[in-house]
């Protein structure tokens, strides 16, 4: 019994906690500029603005939990005036889309105890996955129209959401991590990333101390806590997969 509480406390007495912080940091910054680049992709890919649409609602329902309308709006503004930034506003998206990848692969190979990619190939891959999920989003949305139902289309996004996961736990580290590995680490990852969306949510609705004391303030409060919330359950989720593909590659 103490060597598990032992193995907890060692799982948990790291610096993740600190990389999620730095993560959120970044997303603050280079979050727009790379939803703004999907969604590039996906008009270029598609001939349906509904496409786009969707696409927007499904980001907002991960990043979104409280369902703000302010929040919404403001991404919309924000979308509606990317054709405008010209030539210095690409220069920006280069820099942060660099910056935060940059930083995504130090921590990921950190906690996998590997070295990082050189800049050049972090840059390739994380192009080539930004234009692949786009793609696969596109594929959950031929399936999606298919699903009759709330529950159904719940089963199908968590689906297509895993599936990412799983490409991404796979692909960020150079150390060799088995698929099936990746899978079960993200599937766990996802789970109890949904579960504690759905806690969020409810300690949001019924605590309103939050919204009493900061008023309007309140939103981006919630935001930034749920964005790093969620860089600490995903960063865990890495750990996770890295313990159990190391007993792993013990066996074998």
């Amino acid at each position: 019994m103490r060597t598990i509480i032992q193995k907890i406390i060692n799982f948990f007495d790291d610096d993740i906690l600190y990389y999620s912080a730095s993560l959120s940091f970044f997303t603050i910054f280079s979050f727009l500029p790379i939803l703004a680049l999907l969604i590039v992709i996906i008009s270029s890919i598609s001939i349906s603005d509904i496409n786009i649409s969707l696409f927007i609602t499904y980001v907002l329902s991960i990043i979104n939990p409280i369902h703000s309308g302010t929040l919404e709006a403001t991404l919309s503004e924000f979308l509606s005036n990317t054709n405008k930034l010209g030539f210095i506003g690409i220069v920006y998206f280069l820099i942060i889309f660099t910056l935060f990848f940059n930083n995504y692969e130090y921590i990921v190979n950190k906690i996998y105890n590997t070295k990082k990619r050189p800049i050049y190939k972090m840059f390739v891959l994380y192009i080539c996955f930004l234009i692949f999920m786009p793609i696969l989003f596109i594929f959950f949305i031929f399936i999606s129209s298919f699903a009759k139902g709330n529950i159904s289309m719940e089963i199908i996004t968590f689906l297509f959401t895993w599936s990412l996961f799983s490409v991404v736990f796979q692909v960020s580290v150079t150390a060799l991590v088995s698929f099936r590995i990746s899978v079960i680490g993200s599937f766990i990852t996802l789970l109890v990333l949904v579960i504690t969306k759905k806690l969020f949510t409810f300690y949001i609705i019924y605590n309103t101390a939050y919204i009493t004391i900061y008023g309007s303030f309140s939103i981006i409060l919630f935001f930034f806590l749920w964005i790093y919330i969620s860089w600490t359950i995903f960063l865990y989720g890495m750990k996770l997969t890295y313990i159990i593909n190391s007993k792993y590659n013990k066996v074998t």
